[in-house]
């Protein structure tokens, strides 16, 4: 969709939510000559945490066996 630079100032958040609606490139012209275009922001997937750090952890020894040294709590 092209409208022209003073459509686009009279109403400019309404444009920008219709762009971020629909998703369609919104040109902006002046005089007939392309300005700028306003397109939607692309989508990232939301962070999480979980396995951040799985290329940067490494697994020395038994982790689930009991390692037989006494603890103190069985004194």
């Amino acid at each position: 969709m092209t409208i022209a630079l003073e459509q686009f100032q009279a109403s400019c958040l309404d444009w920008i939510n219709l762009v971020n609606r629909t998703g369609e490139e919104l040109a902006i012209d002046q005089h007939g000559l392309l300005v700028a275009k306003l397109v939607p922001a692309p989508v990232s997937p939301p962070a999480t945490l979980f396995g951040k750090l799985a290329e940067q952890t490494h697994v020395q020894g038994d982790i689930v066996s009991a390692s037989g040294d006494p603890w103190e709590a069985d004194a």
